[in-house]
């Protein structure tokens, strides 16, 4: 069992399957590091994750810092932007649950903050 099992809302894997079965693209935009977010993502069916990299050395080890800005605040919305620069509002569906996700879910035309209804 991936870790994020553990920690991760009940309702989030069937929101997550509700949408795919719609036909809607998921991503996830996460301040976490993407090397941890990847495999569980990929194991849900979600192709894109735009999170925070970590640096490794020469050596294959890891020195402490990021390699990329760390993806909060307004770096999701730019991430997200860059990705999909022709993206609108009411063409997204945000789910949040903390301050770092604001720009995100006051970009979007639908929000849900601490929620996982849809």
């Amino acid at each position: 069992m991936h870790s994020i099992n553990k920690i991760k809302k009940k309702q989030a894997t069937a929101t997550i399957q509700y949408y795919l079965d719609q036909g809607a693209e998921v991503l996830i935009i996460s301040a976490s590091i993407e090397n941890w977010i990847k495999p569980w993502a990929k194991e849900n069916n979600i192709e894109i994750v735009l999170a925070t990299s970590i640096e490794i050395d020469d050596q294959g080890k890891l020195t402490g810092r990021f390699s990329s800005v760390n993806c909060k605040g307004q770096e999701k919305l730019r991430r997200l932007l860059e990705v999909y620069p022709n993206i609108r509002p009411e063409d997204l569906i945000i789910y949040g649950d903390s301050k770092g996700d604001k720009q995100l879910i006051d970009f979007a035309k639908t929000s849900f903050y601490k929620t996982l209804a849809y």
